[in-house]
Order: C-alpha cells, then structure tokens, then sequence
C-alpha cells in the first residue's frame, strides 16, 4: 500500500506527526519458550509500530550427583534465543539475529548505558545452583527491537494497520544446556519460561501532512563466519543498502570466548577495493567504543558507527555508508598470533532500506 502524497517535507511531517500522535505500549500475545523449538505470534495490525520490548521469564531444575553449581557459558542467558526474527509477509525482515548479538546491539542504542546485565526483577539474573534433588533456578531478562533508527526519529517506523502487510515475532529456542552451560552432565528438567513481547505503538494521524515517512525500513542481521588464519580476513558485505552501524564481535569458539586486541589488530572497510574510507587499530576502537557507550561494550567486541556524532546513535545522516552505487563493499579484519581451528566472528549490520 504507498503511502499518501503530501506536499509538506519528510522533516514537517515529522514535527506535525509528535503533535497529532499518541504513543501506546501493550503486552501482546505470550509464548512459551520450547527447547530446540520455535514460537512465534503475530503483531496486531494496528498504528505503527515504533519497537518490541522482549522479557523472558521463568524457572528451569538442574540436578547431578555431586556438583553444586554448573559453569556457565559466555553471554549465558541471551543464548536461550538462537534466533529472533521480525519478519514482514513482503520479504522484509527487520530483525534477523540470535540473542547474544541483539543484546550487543541493544549496547549501542542509547546516549548513556546502564550495563543491560542489572537485573530489572531480582539481584539475581540467572542462577546456576546445582544439587542431587535438584534446584530450581530464576532466570529473567528482557531485549528490544527497535524499528525506528533512535527514539527522536521515525525513520523505520512499520505502519502496521496496512492491510497488505503482515508482521510476526518470531523466536527459535535454543536447549538450556547448550545456551546457558560448559557442564554437560548436569540433568535439566521442569523448564517452565515464558516470553512476553510489549509493543510500543502511535497512532495514525487523520492528517496526510502529520503522517510520517515510512517508506525507510531498518534492517538489523548477523553473519558469522569461521576465521581461517592470521592475516588479513575480507568479508563481503551486502551493496545497495544504507549502513548505519557495522558491529564486530570475534571469539575463540561458538560459545562466544573472546579475542584481545591483541589478536585483532585492525579493522577496515573497503570500498570496490581500492578506497579505504575507515582503517582503525582495534585499541583506538575499544577505547572509542567505551567513551561512545559508557563503557558497556565487552571485550571481542568492536563497533564501526556512523550513526554518532558526539551522541551515541542520535547523529544525522553524514557518515552513512550508502552503497547504492558501490560494486564491491568488504570489512577486512587483520588477525595475528590466533591458533585453532574454531576461531570465529560475527558481523552484526543495521541498515536501511527503501520499501518498493
């Protein structure tokens, strides 16, 4: 469905639309996580969408003969979701992402940081208490899906009361041992969680000139990739997008054990190979990353931004990397004194795009 013509620039309608709007947050439909299983449920078709608060809630028992408590893995309770997709019946899908990686996203989204590890319920977000009879253990955090760009702009807002278009959550569940533990002899059993989505959502102005533009999508995925030596590791980026934010998370294993700068020297991208617009020791990465963020970022975890300018995630359009007319778009990573064969990075991108 196009959108209605108006006279009035994106930037106008914008102004008009925080004046006739009206901002709504609901709980919608709940899921029961399910091991190894994926759920899912369908957005209300109604105003537009403007983000998805996702909290996963719930107890699992964990029992073995003589152990008191199971190690827990890198990033532990964020890998309960090995996939969130938002997902739009017109091949779109804004969010196509595992659970560790959107909590490392969610890192870059605000002016300052609270670590997103304090615990909203309890002082207490994951426990890990192990006995013979079995103990029952709390686990409880929450992740967002933002689809506009930041909290002052509607760009990538979904109009989700247009009758052709269709969006659905959707979550593939990982098994508790495999996301949560190094353990494998503890026994799990009684795994009792539930994922609650609340959508924040305005409404539809009667208005054309206070309708804003929604014909931008934002569009937030992971690649990984096996690392296959030191030196230098190209990666071939999708073209024809607009890049907001490239993030780049590298570790020893699957399980997310993180490399040092040590071992990732330098990061640059590449333009039809030839132009060399960002080439950044990953030191001066790190340290700008932790003064952008308020120091939330971890370690193995490097963020390319071109969406601020002074204020994490609130710049303008200056820095995107529009590559529309560019043949050939690679991140090269420079590698040294790694060894293995199991070393691995993930390249988490927030792009943008024209609906058709």
């Amino acid at each position: 469905m196009a959108q209605a013509v108006s006279k009035l620039s994106p930037a106008q309608r914008s102004a008009n639309f925080k004046l006739a709007t009206r901002k709504y947050e609901q709980g919608i439909s709940t899921m029961t996580f399910q091991e190894g299983q994926t759920v899912s449920t369908i957005l209300p078709k109604s105003r537009f969408g403007q983000k998805i608060f996702l909290m996963v809630a719930g107890t699992f028992t964990a029992s073995h003969a003589s152990k008191t408590v199971f190690a827990k893995t890198p990033f532990d309770k964020y890998n309960l979701l090995k996939q969130v997709r938002v997902q739009m019946n017109n091949g779109f899908n804004p969010y196509q992402i595992g659970g560790r990686d959107l909590y490392l996203y969610n890192l870059t989204s605000n002016m300052t940081n609270e670590s997103l590890d304090v615990d909203p319920f309890t002082t207490t977000t994951l426990g890990n208490v192990v006995s013979v009879g079995g103990t029952s253990n709390a686990v409880k955090f929450c992740v967002e899906l933002p689809f506009t760009i930041n909290e002052r702009d509607e760009v990538g807002i979904l109009n989700l009361q247009n009758p052709e278009t269709s969006v659905t959550l959707s979550v593939d569940c990982e098994t508790i041992k495999q996301a949560l533990m190094t353990d494998s002899d503890v026994t799990i059993s009684n795994v009792n969680i539930v994922l609650t989505p609340v959508l924040v959502t305005f409404s539809i102005p009667a208005l054309v000139d206070a309708v804003p533009d929604y014909s931008i999508i934002k569009l937030v995925s992971e690649d990984m990739r096996n690392i296959p030596s030191n030196g230098e590791f190209r990666i071939a980026l999708p073209t024809g997008l607009t890049y907001r934010k490239l993030m780049i998370f590298v570790a020893s294993d699957t399980l997310g054990t993180a490399l040092s700068t040590a071992q990732l020297t330098k990061i640059q991208i590449a333009f039809n190979q030839a132009d060399v617009p960002i080439s950044v020791p990953t030191e001066y990465l790190a340290w700008k990353n932790k003064v952008d963020y308020q120091g939330s970022i971890p370690k193995g975890c490097f963020v390319l931004d071109m969406s601020t300018q002074g204020i994490a995630n609130l710049g303008g359009s200056r820095d995107y990397i529009d590559t529309e007319g560019i043949t050939n778009f690679e991140l090269i990573l420079s590698l040294s004194g790694i060894t293995g064969t199991t070393n691995t990075v993930w390249v988490i991108a927030e792009k943008l795009a024209k609906l058709q």
